[in-house]
């Protein structure tokens, strides 16, 4: 077995139901650091013409649904270990639960892909900041909450037992 098949084994093979709470807690300490800390940095280095446009609740809005979008990619991670019935075959050397951990992470993100665009959508017809500001706001939100879930799990593929 090459070295590459070895680590992609003992990876998925430790990650559990539990990796996706410890997950989740690193996505809440990060958005509680990260929120006061922009609406902070926001007030003293935006510009006031700017910074009027800008309605602190729409903003709260936008930064606490990409959080929960997160949660909901996270869901499918508590799948994981599950027992369920072989549904696709699987060539020689192949490891199921290889299959079934790719499987449920591209399902992970999926949902947050499909749940930023309809944030996106939802928020421009029903909060009253431009457009502009909508979008800067979630692509700054899907950007750090995705950072910190894709390397959250990965510390916990890679973490010993």
């Amino acid at each position: 077995m090459s070295q590459r098949n070895n680590w992609q084994i003992s990876a998925t093979g430790r990650l559990n139901q539990n990796s996706a709470l410890r997950v989740a807690r690193k996505m809440s300490g990060a958005w509680l650091i990260a929120f006061p800390t922009t609406c902070l940095i926001g007030q003293w280095l935006i510009n006031k013409q700017v910074l009027e446009k800008i309605i602190l609740a729409d903003y709260f809005l936008i930064a606490f649904g990409n959080l929960l979008i997160g949660y909901a990619a996270l869901l499918p991670l508590l799948r994981i270990g599950k027992k369920r019935p072989e549904v696709w075959s699987l060539e020689e050397g192949q490891n199921a639960d290889q299959a079934e951990t790719v499987s449920l992470l591209l399902g992970g993100t999926t949902i947050r892909f499909v749940g930023t665009i309809a944030l996106v959508v939802l928020c421009r017809y029903h909060i009253s900041s431009p457009d502009r500001t909508i979008a800067l706001a979630t692509i700054f939100w899907f950007a750090l909450l995705t950072l910190v879930s894709v390397s959250s799990t990965s510390g916990e593929a890679t973490r010993s037992k």
